[in-house]
């Protein structure tokens, strides 16, 4: 079997990246190992896929977590805009909700991946497991019942997150058997794990804080967003995003600081100044700076005395503000990269063209989304550099076709 274009893997950036060659008039071929085309794609956003968001260009990079200026290029052609009016083109209507995500209508993941099947169902090959992409000449694909060769190769496999849906980071084998170099897969935005909150599950497990500050005791690791004690653990947004710098650094920075509180430092002292002329109690105040079950906590496993206020030192007082602000949280380990939402590493960027993704090494051969070395935190970050990638991608291949034809 011959064809022009050769994309391996039926993602968002795959898919996307089809799409592109389909309206572009470019023969093309999309290999996938599922019966299924898009299956990590049907669970994003708890089935309802959080596409992108209504951040600016500048706003957006500056959320990513690696590599922040290799996506220029890309982004400043195909971004929020481009892709609201490509599922619209589609007949899939994009709502904002809470005045940052995107999200279908219809709150239904199928009918992104609907849209972006619609006009290149015929091109799909599924039940296909990629073996070698070698190159001579022209690059050879070998799958489980066929030989393809390819002008070009679009490597769209995406990373270790969620192997039953096939995405097992197959991408890294094909790009170190042409000695491209690549960073070893390992979990972002996902939960931690504590020994500490398991011990007292039964006293922190539900409670959230939202707004917490979270920190890397003893480095300049931060982040502030809302956490939720687990059974297991900690979890939330803010854990979820600082969750790759705590994986780096836990060989030797293994605890957290998180605030329980929102007040600042300046309005608990406040209150338990105020509380020295009312006659409140130790729990009391603590009940105005946190919910009622966090200050119930710190009180019984600090061992502290529910005495007036008034009538309690100073250097205790200063122990409890510094529970509110700074409660540290042992981590034991950070989830594994296969149950991450979403995985670091990947191709190194290094060794590919920022503009195109092609690799610097092997004419011909590009890298997409998850496949590489960028990504960013839950909130249609990742689905947007994917798609955006894949657009990219297909156009710099439509431009080297041109040129080849000139001359």
């Amino acid at each position: 079997m011959k064809t022009k274009v050769c994309i391996i893997g039926m993602g968002p950036s795959g898919l996307m990246a089809a799409n592109t060659l389909k309206e572009l008039g470019i023969s093309f071929t999309v290999i996938d190992k599922n019966p299924i085309p898009g299956k990590k794609l049907l669970l994003t956003g708890g089935g309802r896929c959080n596409v992108t968001n209504n951040l600016s260009k500048r706003e957006f990079m500056e959320s990513l977590t690696v590599n922040k200026r290799f996506l220029y290029s890309t982004l400043s052609a195909f971004s929020t805009i481009e892709i609201i009016n490509f599922f619209k083109s589609k007949g899939v209507e994009l709502q904002l909700d809470k005045d940052f995500k995107y999200f279908p209508k219809t709150n239904r993941s199928k009918d992104i991946l609907d849209a972006l099947l619609v006009d290149i169902r015929e091109d799909l090959l599924l039940n296909e497991t990629v073996y070698s992409v070698k190159k001579n000449g022209l690059f050879q694909i070998k799958t489980t019942n066929q030989s393809i060769e390819a002008d070009y190769v679009i490597v769209a496999t995406g990373s270790a997150s969620y192997p039953k849906t096939g995405s097992d980071g197959f991408g890294l084998k094909i790009a170190k058997s042409f000695g491209i170099n690549t960073i070893p897969f390992y979990p972002a935005e996902t939960s931690v794990y504590s020994s500490f909150v398991k011990e007292n599950r039964e006293s922190l497990q539900g409670v959230s804080i939202k707004n917490s500050i979270i920190r890397i005791k003893d480095t300049k690791k931060s982040f502030t967003g809302d956490i939720g004690f687990t059974h297991f653990g900690v979890s939330g947004p803010g854990i979820q995003h600082l969750s790759e710098e705590i994986y780096h650094n836990l060989n030797t920075h293994n605890v957290i600081t998180v605030s329980l509180t929102e007040l600042k430092e300046t309005d608990i002292i406040d209150l338990f100044d105020e509380a020295k002329d009312t006659g409140k109690s130790i729990l009391r105040v603590l009940e105005q700076c946190t919910i009622n079950r966090v200050a119930k906590f710190i009180v019984e496993h600090f061992r502290i005395e529910n005495t007036k206020v008034k009538a309690t030192s100073k250097k205790t007082i200063n122990k409890l503000i510094e529970y509110l602000l700074r409660f540290e949280v042992s981590i034991d380990k950070v989830e594994a990269k296969e149950n991450a939402f979403v995985n670091g590493g990947g191709i190194d960027t290094l060794e590919l063209n920022p503009k195109s993704f092609e690799s610097k090494k092997v004419t011909g051969l590009f890298f997409i989304g998850e496949t590489v070395d960028v990504h960013g935190p839950i909130g249609g970050f990742n689905i947007t550099i994917a798609t955006s990638m894949g657009h990219q991608s297909a156009s710099e291949i439509n431009n080297q076709i041109n040129k080849k034809q000139k001359h």
